[in-house]
């Protein structure tokens, strides 16, 4: 009997030790996967990207500002970077056609190199030898110029050459009033004008 209790004794010890174990293990074992597996609790935005992820590349960009289902301006470009976070894009090979309220005026296409274009306040800055050409035959060339879709004004305040039928002009600092036609130079004013041959 004495022999009979202490088996069992020394049986249950056992169990529980063997119980113990296997717990033991298991826990192990988690910890071990756990620390292998990546932790899905957390986001992917902890581990750091490259670049600005507000950044979005552009392949022919265009954009139209119609008003009363007429259309204003065209902005045409052949790439760009586009920063949503400060609504700006940086824009190359780029191409700018107004037209006027009075058509009569013609439209006036301005090409540049690269650009700036602001699309909340509706401001481009067109840089990398900007030429300017009108369907009535006026031309200008500079270095920058900036155009302001309200009130619609080319403004630059580079050296500037501007070109028509009847007036060749050079100076720095321009200011071009699309839906007028009205142009002024603004310093350093040098003209030459063709006058009609006498009869």
């Amino acid at each position: 009997m004495v022999y009979s209790d202490r088996h069992m004794a020394r049986s249950g010890t056992l169990r529980l030790l063997l119980a113990l174990t296997i717990v033991v293990a298991a826990v192990t074992l988690a910890v071990v996967i756990s620390r292998r597996l990546p932790d899905a609790g957390k986001p992917n935005a902890a581990k750091p990207i490259a670049g600005n992820e507000a950044d979005l590349s552009i392949k022919g960009f265009q954009f139209t500002e119609t008003v009363g289902g007429v259309d204003k301006w065209t902005l045409l470009a052949e790439s760009g970077e586009y920063d949503t976070s400060h609504s700006v894009a940086e824009l190359k090979k780029v191409r700018l056609t107004v037209a006027p309220m009075d058509r009569s005026l013609g439209e006036l296409t301005l090409i540049a190199s690269a650009a700036t274009y602001n699309v909340v306040a509706k401001d481009l800055l067109l840089r990398g030898g900007v030429t300017a050409t009108s369907t009535t035959g006026m031309r200008f060339k500079t270095s920058t110029a900036r155009f302001q879709a309200d009130p619609g004004i080319v403004t630059t305040a580079d050296p500037v050459s501007f070109f028509s039928r009847s007036i060749n002009v050079d100076g720095t600092g321009m200011e071009y009033h699309v839906d007028t036609g009205g142009l002024k130079i603004k310093s350093r004013v040098t003209a030459l004008i063709f006058g009609r041959p006498s009869p």
